[in-house]
């Protein structure tokens, strides 16, 4: 690869356009730089549209220093990891519940009746709705219980 005023070529002759991520924003991604193939061998178009990329860019991570001023100014943390639950057990019923909640917004009825037929039928497949300690064979004994349901359909 051969450096052209920021643009870098590769021996098929396609540009490509590399950045370095802002050293203040790196912790929100996890690379350094950006390498984006510019999908032209034209030498004047690569330059066109890296400048029009760079200026993309740099638009995107002042949205985000922004975004991290006015968190800031209302006491807003950024939550670097969640902690997976630790207090008892995590049932089907829980999964469901926040299921809802993140994906649920705008959907219609037939969402939910879909999701809460779906978790019935793996509810009655296992016999439990425990998540927090799932037992081997569940898979197998899952398939079976799909089988035997089918063969029951088709046996109307």
């Amino acid at each position: 690869m051969g450096k052209v005023a920021g643009i870098l070529l590769q021996a098929k002759r396609n540009f490509y356009v590399s950045r370095s991520i802002p050293s203040d924003l790196q912790h929100r991604f996890n690379k350094r730089k950006i390498e984006i193939s510019l999908r032209t061998k034209s030498e004047a178009k690569a330059a066109k549209s890296a400048a029009a990329l760079s200026d993309r860019l740099e638009s995107y991570w002042d949205s985000l220093r922004m975004e991290m001023i006015y968190s800031r100014e209302l006491g807003l943390k950024v939550l670097q990891e969640t902690k997976p639950c630790t207090t008892g057990e995590y049932r089907l019923s829980d999964a469901l519940a926040l299921y809802h909640r993140l994906k649920g917004g705008g959907k219609t009825k037939l969402f939910y009746d879909v999701s809460k037929r779906s978790i019935r039928y793996l509810e009655e497949c296992l016999g439990h709705d425990n998540l927090t300690s799932p037992q081997e064979g569940h898979s197998t004994r899952h398939c079976k219980w799909q089988r035997a349901m089918s063969h029951n359909v088709n046996q109307r």
